[in-house]
């Protein structure tokens, strides 16, 4: 009995040594995240690239690269906002002389205001931009608690290893379907997302590189329930605000008959893996890559 008590200490110490080690390290992931995977892969691997996918989780699992042709790269993370995938963009360029073409994922509820959301892996991606790309926040963030709890830390550990991309950055969604609301009420600054897209139309234009933006497929019950001629009408101002100073090509598939079937959706605003390689090849397809 002593050396059960002994040997059950000496665990649980060890176990409470561990989760002491996350907690007071914070926000520094110890496993390599998938924004440094892709970061080291366009440095090592730009001059192979000619399409860049950017973009939030609904690209990074919801564009197959693996069916869109040659030297195609998902760059899409999870909870990105805009001012990343500019940042990403403008900063890294000269690493790709042979991209042909940019595509840009415009979500619905325009994420920029997402940056406001104060969950923990949106502020835990804050310090993560700045650890593995150096990009600051645009303004300064900080969390809304002086530490997070070990709770916080721990789920957002376990989302990160829970969606690891593959070698091209893609990353794959089951079948299963969650009924969950993924939309959220935000406020949207227009002219900082027309200035923010403008200046990622403005690089590739300078390039010869097609900027090409697409609003991607969501469920039935999101469009029935979240979308409002309103906002639907502030998308298209975006778009003709930046199409009149540059390129850009635009193809709306936020109500694709193609894509109402749940059995191609993981969720109500993100596509699964079946759904992920039917969009892509519609891109591909619609935009003659």
């Amino acid at each position: 009995m002593k050396r059960f008590v002994v040997e059950y200490l000496f665990v649980a110490v060890l176990v409470a040594a561990q989760c002491g080690v996350i907690y007071w390290q914070g926000h520094d992931y110890v496993h390599d995240s998938n924004n440094l995977y892709k970061y080291n892969y366009i440095h090592q691997h730009g001059k192979e690239i000619k399409t860049l996918i950017l973009g939030h989780s609904q690209a990074a699992n919801g564009i197959n690269p693996w069916v869109m042709g040659d030297s195609v790269f998902n760059m899409a993370e999870a909870s990105r906002i805009l001012y990343y995938d500019k940042e990403i963009l403008t900063r890294n360029i000269h690493f790709l002389p042979n991209l042909k073409v940019v595509i840009y994922p415009l979500l619905y509820q325009i994420d920029n205001g997402a940056f406001f959301t104060q969950d923990g892996f949106r502020e835990y991606s804050v310090k993560e931009y700045k650890r593995t790309m150096g990009i600051k926040a645009p303004y300064e963030f900080r969390w809304v608690s002086d530490k997070p709890t070990l709770g916080e830390i721990l789920s957002i550990h376990h989302f990160a290893s829970n969606r690891e991309c593959d070698s091209l950055g893609y990353i794959t969604m089951g079948d299963g379907f969650s009924d969950t609301k993924d939309y959220i009420d935000i406020e949207v600054n227009e002219d900082s997302i027309v200035a923010m897209l403008s200046i990622m139309a403005k690089t590739c234009n300078e390039r010869g590189i097609r900027f090409i933006v697409v609003m991607e497929p969501c469920t039935n019950t999101f469009n029935s329930q979240s979308v409002d001629s309103i906002r639907l009408a502030m998308i298209d101002r975006i778009i003709d605000s930046v199409k009149v100073r540059y390129p850009v090509e635009y193809y709306d598939y936020l109500n694709h008959p193609d894509f109402r079937s749940l059995e191609l959706y993981h969720s109500q605003t993100h596509l699964n893996h079946k759904g992920a390689t039917i969009f892509a090849k519609l891109i591909k397809e619609d935009s003659g890559l």
